[in-house]
């Protein structure tokens, strides 16, 4: 599957329904061996994830545009 337009403006949309294909597009592209993607993350991982590799100020920055969904207490 040849990474296209529609991938692009599914992205440019926000639309991330085929994240798992084109994130094995690339891995693929690339050689991978370890990390094939076989679903998505819940709000929670992502959230985990967020502040695990990239701290408490990307992960607020994220919040704030709302490329992140906040979860926890307030």
């Amino acid at each position: 599957m040849p990474m296209s337009k529609e991938n692009a403006e599914r992205w440019i949309n926000k639309d991330f329904s085929k994240v798992v294909d084109d994130h094995n597009y690339f891995w693929k592209l690339q050689g991978g061996n370890i990390g094939k993607a076989t679903g998505v993350m819940d709000s929670l991982e992502e959230q985990t994830f967020s502040l695990n590799n990239f701290g408490d100020g990307v992960t607020g920055e994220l919040h704030k545009s709302g490329d992140l969904q906040y979860v926890g207490g307030t």
